[in-house]
């Protein structure tokens, strides 16, 4: 299989803040199945980043406006939940396509990222993964040479697949799961995502804990909204990766500020898209998984 040559490179970088997580300790990679369950094998492509993943459906994409940026956003579950407010957001004025590719590093998965570069050619690009990528057998960072073969056969030739027709790309790296070990592992690729950034000028980097979790990488289920009422972050479901509308939100915002900037046009982002129909039923799907936040019964800091 020839992957995408990369065309050009942008020249203008954002700063993003980055996560600070521990790597050290982490002997046990593969075990992770708490925040994901089973099901992520080797060989598949897969549309969701655990069991009982909720999906907001993605909306129809149409052209843009002449000149809007093509929006292509790839990854499991998560990053499908952040395509309703993101093509809320931007309206008319972009065009918002979601692409199922749950790893990176898979032989399907790589296959669907390169073919879906070349089908869509979008200018912009949104990387979301982490629940499924860290159980594949080459994800072994306790293995002599990992970082740089990680890096020579799975993030650069991807990057390369990425910017093939000039797009820029923003990787969000995952916020904190359920369990420490699969947090820790979430760092772990962070970090190999943040060395690529380095090496590469059209790649940005988005630490979604900066926005859905407390200071620390510490798991946040419910957070206090700007009014101070408290928020539910994060969905029921055990995974501790799946956000509410108020996480699509806080996450979604940055994103959206980033494509504003990448794109040169202040005016992308329509007013008013965090309360559209997407943040609540019928176009919100599993709503028991998102119970109104109470101040009473969960702690809020």
């Amino acid at each position: 299989m020839m992957w995408l040559a990369a065309a050009r490179r942008s020249s203008v970088r954002q700063a993003w803040p980055v996560r600070i997580g521990a790597i050290v300790g982490v002997v046990v990679v593969l075990a992770l199945g708490a925040a994901c369950g089973s099901g992520g094998g080797a060989g598949g492509a897969q549309a969701s980043g655990g069991p009982g993943d909720t999906v907001a459906g993605p909306a129809p994409a149409g052209e843009p406006t002449p000149g809007g940026p093509r929006i292509l956003v790839g990854g499991d579950s998560v990053a499908a939940s952040l395509v309703p407010a993101l093509s809320a957001a931007t309206g008319h004025r972009a065009r918002v396509d979601y692409l199922a590719a749950a790893t990176i590093s898979t032989t399907s998965d790589r296959l669907a990222w390169a073919q879906g570069i070349e089908a869509r050619d979008p200018d912009r690009v949104i990387v979301l993964v982490g629940p499924w990528e860290v159980l594949q057998p080459g994800f072994a960072p306790t293995e002599p040479g990992w970082a740089t073969t990680y890096a020579g056969t799975v993030l650069d030739p991807l990057a390369a697949d990425l910017t093939a027709g000039g797009a820029r790309v923003l990787w969000i790296e995952m916020h904190s799961a359920t369990t420490t070990a699969t947090t820790l592992s979430f760092a772990v690729l962070g970090s190999q995502v943040r060395e690529l950034a380095a090496r590469r000028r059209d790649v940005d980097v988005l630490d979604s804990g900066d926005h859905v979790d407390l200071p620390g990488d510490v798991l946040a289920d419910v957070l206090p909204g700007a009014d101070g009422t408290p928020e539910r972050i994060r969905r029921l479901d055990g995974t501790g990766v799946h956000l509410c509308p108020a996480g699509v939100v806080r996450l979604a915002t940055p994103v959206l500020e980033w494509l504003a900037a990448a794109s040169g046009d202040a005016a992308l982002v329509a007013p008013g898209w965090e309360d559209d129909p997407w943040s609540r039923p019928p176009a919100l799907p599993k709503p028991h998984e998102c119970p109104p936040a109470s101040a009473t019964a969960e702690a809020v800091p």
